[in-house]
């Protein structure tokens, strides 16, 4: 699967990671879209979570 990775400010990533095991009780979905928003961009520029 790939994900977004923060490492910085101004240092996001689309990485490949491995897909993860479920168990019998959880469920494993598909993204298919997603968005930001304003606190994301605060986040991406440095400011704290």
């Amino acid at each position: 699967m790939r994900a977004v990775v923060c490492h910085g400010p101004h240092d996001y990533r689309l990485e490949k990671w491995p897909v993860p095991e479920v168990g019998s009780d959880e469920l494993l979905l598909r993204v298919e879209e997603v968005g930001i928003c304003a606190s994301d961009l605060k986040c991406y520029q440095g400011a704290p979570l």
